[in-house]
């Protein structure tokens, strides 16, 4: 599997297709009730020092927020 592209975005290889293509970070928007990709995406420190990523949703414009490296 290839490396990241930037901080928030990876390369996904598409097995079907036989290209790489770009993966955006995804959350899930408690206001739209689904699985979204994360605009405007950013790294962030919890208080007990874990990483998360904090952004907002796409079609809604609500904060989302996924826990962990992404």
């Amino acid at each position: 599997m290839p490396a990241a592209i930037d901080k928030y975005a990876q390369v996904c290889y598409s097995a079907r297709q036989g290209q790489l293509r770009r993966c955006m970070m995804q959350a899930y928007c408690m206001k739209c009730r689904k699985k979204v990709e994360m605009k405007n995406a950013k790294a962030v420190t919890l208080k007990n020092k874990r990483p998360a990523t904090q952004g907002t949703c796409p079609s809604c414009s609500t904060k989302v927020f996924r826990i962990g490296k992404g």
